[in-house]
């Protein structure tokens, strides 16, 4: 049967490019840090916040039914609600060294780190795929912190 059906005869192939194109919101402007190419370790750029903050936060926005939580489901909670909330699809969390007069409110978990709320890294990939200055700018007012540059916390060989 070389034919198609009836129902399909009305039907007719469309040219993409007569589509109107889907309106993206502009990636931030954002320049990499001064010193990526003498640093070895990858950098992350989002912004730095507490354990406590996020157990907070997730706890904040979970429909309690009188089961407690533990923290790791509260923490991933947390970082799923600011997702959803941005609409930032790559919010990762990472980790920077803990620093007491970077970090003068913020408790440094066991192995000495701090979280990270990054948006994109120094990564060529991570860095052309960075979201738009109105989705940073809403996860800086959530998270009530300044995104910048963060360096990473593990060294380059631990992702070899």
């Amino acid at each position: 049967m070389d034919t198609l059906p009836k129902q399909f005869s009305s039907m007719s192939m469309s040219d993409a490019a007569s589509r109107a194109p889907v309106r993206r919101s502009p990636r931030m402007t954002l320049p990499l840090p001064p010193d990526v190419d003498r640093n070895p370790r990858l950098q992350f750029y989002g912004v730095a916040v507490s354990e406590e903050w996020l157990r907070k936060y997730g706890e904040d926005h979970m429909i309690l039914d009188g089961q407690k939580r533990n923290d790791l489901t509260l923490i991933f909670h947390a970082v799923n609600v600011l997702q959803r909330l941005t609409k930032i699809q790559d919010l990762a969390v990472e980790a920077t060294s803990y620093d007491p007069v970077t970090f003068p409110d913020i408790s440094p978990w066991d192995d000495g780190s701090v979280v990270v709320l990054a948006v994109c890294s120094t990564e060529w990939e991570s860095y052309k795929c960075r979201p738009s200055q109105r989705k940073v700018d809403k996860l800086a007012r959530l998270t009530g912190q300044t995104p910048k540059w963060w360096v990473d916390f593990n060294p380059p060989s631990y992702y070899m």
